[in-house]
């Protein structure tokens, strides 16, 4: 796809819309090699901006004359500008979304398996237990519910990842609504 970069970086660079009418006749695109090579005559470039950061440009040229249809139309250029800049952001924020659930889902994997191995070694011992001294009972048990709690804490992450996903099953349960009306009317009277 053949542009003006230069027009383009003057547009990100004012951060403001770059109109011009005649570019091989604007004394500032007059020297540009892409407007001569390019034969632009009608060029408008518009920044496409979220939160004051320069996100791209939105770029139309023509080679032929359209000034005045152009020209009213850059209001409808900027918002079109504005719109795909909401939406880079929120492709963004939805990437950033993926890449932390993908995180936190690794996380849970490798965690689940030394949890799994320690808790199966701590319930053998405490199979055992009655053979060892009061004191070290009673550690025991404290590693098995600390275990266990963490076990759990881990399995929430887990879920938390799924549901920021939206990897859940859904269950369709059927709802008699008629007769849940009839009681929602029941007990209101």
């Amino acid at each position: 796809v053949a542009f003006s970069r230069s027009i383009c970086a003057q547009a990100i660079r004012e951060r403001k819309t770059v109109f011009v009418p005649v570019a091989s006749a604007a004394s500032e695109f007059r020297s540009i090699s892409s407007v001569g090579r390019l034969g632009l005559r009608t060029v408008v470039a518009t920044p496409i901006s979220r939160d004051g950061h320069a996100r791209g440009v939105l770029y139309l040229d023509s080679s032929t004359p359209c000034d005045s249809e152009l020209e009213g139309s850059i209001p409808l250029l900027e918002a079109l500008a504005a719109i795909v800049g909401s939406g880079l952001v929120h492709a963004e924020m939805a990437e950033e979304a993926r890449e932390r659930s993908e995180g936190l889902a690794v996380l849970v994997h490798e965690l689940k398996a030394p949890i799994t191995t320690t808790y199966g070694y701590l319930q053998l011992l405490r199979m055992d237990a009655d053979d060892l001294p009061e004191d070290m009972q009673s550690c025991l048990e404290v590693a098995h519910t600390e275990l266990a709690r963490l076990k759990r804490m881990v399995a929430d992450i887990g879920k938390l990842s799924r549901l920021e996903t939206h990897d859940t099953l859904h269950t369709a349960i059927q709802i008699p609504v008629p007769k849940l009306l009839r009681t929602v009317v029941r007990n209101l009277t």
